[in-house]
């Protein structure tokens, strides 16, 4: 499987270096979507990674966009409706596709529903696949800008088929930003080490500065780790492993909006420089699905017995 993802690796990045032009990323910053990108990898094959091959695949794509800040729901559609509708027995529909949570007929901060040809609804009594004129759409958004949309059923719910519920949809979508994370601080670190490199101060470039090369030092260390968790999760994901692939990438992407903004001064902030488009998906994706406090607290239920707890908190 490692030259199937090493072939994947390379398509995506290929395209996403050629279509994601500086004009086409302006436009799409307005509404967190570009559906030229979109068709792009629907003729390249690259959304269908999700049902044509396996977890590890998907995952590479995953990364691959995040590592460019895509604006399409390629996680959504490869990683998380792909992912719920085998599960449920269904065939998936060509077209940009999500997944949400429903609770009488409502499901709120749903990925790009506004832009999804269909939605995953998955509700307490099973999963059902509903169209895109199925359902009213209010608009909403993360700090990122990605639509983050609550959609109301026009009708009843359709027939609906066993599939996984909330806990697993909480499980598989903290692992699929947990991918992304990993993807985005990838670049993150590389736009930082290129401009402490490229930038001269007193004479001098800010990379020969020891302050700069140590904070340096621990941004590469915290995306280092954090692949290292994630790819942790994608070999065996369970809950445990997944619950700490997203604790240590949310505390990465902590450190790395931190350290990222300080080596670039005030120009990080600015809509000409690129790097606000990956720390604001930083700070958003770390805490959808779960915060890593979130999911450290549940990894500590779990494996810290109560009665020890209470015993270790007696004054």
């Amino acid at each position: 499987m490692a030259d199937v993802e090493e072939l994947l690796t390379g398509a995506a990045e290929d395209l996403f270096r050629r279509e994601l032009t500086p004009e086409r990323r302006r436009v799409s910053e307005q509404d967190g979507w570009s559906p030229e990108v979109w068709r792009s990898l629907e003729n390249a094959g690259l959304t269908a990674a999700g049902w044509e091959a396996g977890l590890a695949e998907a995952a590479e794509v995953v990364r691959v966009a995040a590592r460019h800040a895509a604006p399409v729901p390629l996680a959504e559609t490869a990683m998380l409706a792909a992912w719920a509708l085998g599960e449920a027995g269904i065939d998936p529909p060509s077209g940009p596709l999500t997944a949400g949570w429903f609770n009488d007929g409502v499901a709120a901060g749903v990925p790009y529903g506004r832009h999804a040809g269909a939605v995953v609804a998955i509700t307490n009594d099973g999963v059902a696949l509903i169209r895109q004129d199925a359902y009213v759409v209010e608009p909403g958004a993360n700090v990122a800008g990605e639509p983050r949309d609550t959609l109301r059923l026009a009708g009843p719910l359709p027939r609906l088929v066993s599939g996984p519920g909330r806990a697993a949809l909480e499980e598989r979508g903290a692992l699929m930003r947990a991918v992304q994370i990993a993807g985005a601080l990838e670049t993150v670190l590389e736009l930082s080490v290129t401009y402490a490199g490229d930038r001269r101060q007193f004479g001098s470039p800010l990379l020969r500065f020891q302050a700069i090369q140590e904070q340096l030092a621990i941004l590469a260390a915290e995306v280092a780790a954090a692949r290292a968790s994630v790819a942790v999760a994608l070999e065996q994901p369970d809950w445990q492993r997944i619950a700490a692939a997203k604790v240590r990438a949310g505390s990465a992407a902590g450190h790395a909006v931190r350290i990222a903004h300080q080596v670039h001064g005030a120009i990080g902030f600015t809509d000409e420089h690129q790097l606000h488009q990956f720390t604001r998906r930083l700070l958003s994706w770390r805490d959808e699905y779960g915060t890593e406090y979130e999911w450290a607290a549940r990894l500590g239920s779990a494996l810290v017995p109560e009665s020890y707890w209470e015993m270790s908190t007696k004054q």
